[in-house]
């Protein structure tokens, strides 16, 4: 069966067929020139809002506006009878069809210009293969959106996720293992959303994304369906990350772990926390990488296993080739944003802070903070900052804080003008909600352990003098 033909013929039999094909359908969808030509006569009648009929397909023949025969136009009518128990009802399937044989012509045609290219010497075998992912990604990431639809059909969706919402069931979210915060964002980390984590040097913003990776890693073991975590560390090598996850979890010292001055029970502790670690489905990449590298590695992924969160660490460090690097930085965050929505799994980009937040009196982040970050504001569904006051206060810089910040009892918390150093301590750490797709802007406060490069839920109980003590498991726990 000639599935284009058998498309035409439907149209041409019932026009009204056309407006349901046209948004699964593109001229260069057609093998056959000639039905190519037609198909974009058909879209011009539609746009001059005129009865997309054989007659007025004549007509334009006839004008010369597109190259196709009288004699094929009266073949195509005559198909219809020749296609048997089959009627126009059929014309969406045979699209389908169209739609599939073209996306195969497609890769056929990109592997081709491949093996042309493997075969140019001046080419190394990586930029081949960056080739390569980037045509069979664009492929595979064609929209085949429906186009407009009234929103009665969304009922049965939205039916079903309103039963979880009401019954108090997290869909379609990632629970970040920090109920405070999961309790301001709607649940948890949403499919689908890309969150950019922004901070400076110091600020303990990778150290938090690893925390939220580990906790769902660890539901996914508790689960036991299988699925994974997947981290492209493209500043950190992933001896390193060991180290420090092994370290905040066992709390103990990365200098005497190195320094190999550990007593007894902290050797112990340490052998124990990292054979939990090593066992947590994560998968971590520590490379260098392009947005499309890491498109393709996460359908790789997904092609085998369930991606529950993809972390890249950091947005500027992904090698993404473009002269002005405001642009290049923005289209680095517009590929992550493609890869949450393409691929309906929460993405989350970390990246660094201009230096002018550094100029502020307070030194709390903002939107225009972000480095290059236009784009990242304008394509997050969620931007979140580290703030952690007392790296500076380290530093021997002396901060005020603003009167009015917006952020509830930040101010009060620290007293309206006065110096950190006489209020905050060690032991505070903010992460600032400055754009939230779902929920209130605002601040969640954490409690955090420098040393260790541990954060944990905020709880009075546990911070004394500024100082978070936390107790270690007992040796028979480890």
């Amino acid at each position: 069966m000639n599935f284009e033909k058998a498309v035409l013929c439907a149209v041409l039999e019932e026009p009204e067929a056309f407006l349901e094909l046209v948004p699964q359908l593109d001229e260069d969808d057609f093998a056959d020139p000639r039905h190519r030509s037609i198909w974009t006569c058909l879209k011009r009648l539609m746009h001059e809002r005129e009865r997309p009929d054989a007659v007025r397909i004549v007509e334009m023949v006839n004008l010369g506006r597109i190259k196709a025969e009288m004699a094929y136009i009266d073949e195509l009518r005559a198909y219809l009878p020749s296609i048997g128990e089959y009627s126009t009802k059929g014309a969406p399937r045979w699209a389908e069809h169209v739609k599939e044989r073209a996306r195969k012509r497609r890769i056929r045609d990109s592997l081709s210009l491949v093996l042309h290219e493997a075969q140019n010497e001046s080419m190394s075998a990586d930029a081949v293969l960056a080739s390569a992912m980037s045509a069979l990604t664009a492929h595979e990431t064609r929209n085949d959106s429906d186009g407009f639809i009234p929103l009665s059909e969304v009922r049965q969706e939205f039916e079903e996720r309103l039963a979880e919402w009401l019954e108090g069931r997290s869909i379609d979210k990632e629970e970040t293992g920090f109920p405070r915060l999961d309790h301001r964002i709607g649940g948890g980390l949403a499919k689908g959303h890309l969150y950019v984590l922004g901070g400076r040097p110091g600020s303990f913003k990778t150290g938090f994304a690893w925390l939220i990776m580990k906790n769902i890693a660890q539901a996914v073991l508790k689960e036991g369906k299988g699925g994974c975590v997947a981290f492209a560390s493209l500043e950190m090598k992933r001896v390193d990350i060991v180290l420090r996850a092994v370290c905040a979890e066992a709390l103990v010292d990365s200098t005497k772990l190195e320094a190999g001055q550990l007593s007894a029970a902290e050797k112990r502790r340490v052998r124990r926390v990292t054979e939990e670690i090593l066992k947590l489905p994560v998968r971590i990449y520590d490379g260098i990488a392009t947005s499309e590298f890491l498109h393709w590695q996460t359908l790789n992924m997904m092609a085998h296993e369930d991606v529950r969160l993809l972390v890249i660490d950091f947005a500027e460090m992904v090698a993404d080739k473009n002269k002005n690097e405001e642009q290049r930085v923005s289209d680095i965050f517009r590929a992550a944003k493609e890869i949450a929505k393409v691929r309906n799994i929460p993405v989350m980009i970390l990246s660094q802070l201009s230096r002018n937040v550094e100029r502020t009196t307070s030194r709390i982040p903002g939107l225009q903070d972000l480095r290059w970050g236009g784009a990242g504001e304008a394509v997050a569904d969620n931007v979140w900052f580290a703030y952690f006051p007392w790296m500076y206060q380290a530093r021997g810089e002396t901060i005020q804080v603003p009167p009015d910040l917006g952020f509830h009892s930040l101010d009060t918390e620290y007293g309206s003008g006065r110096e950190v150093k006489e209020k905050v301590n060690k032991s505070k750490w903010f992460l600032i909600i400055a754009k939230s797709r779902y929920g209130g802007l605002g601040h969640v406060k954490f409690n955090v352990v420098p040393e260790y490069t541990l954060i944990v839920d905020y709880d009075e109980q546990t911070e004394r003098d500024g100082v978070v003590h936390l107790k270690p498991a007992t040796e028979d726990e480890f």
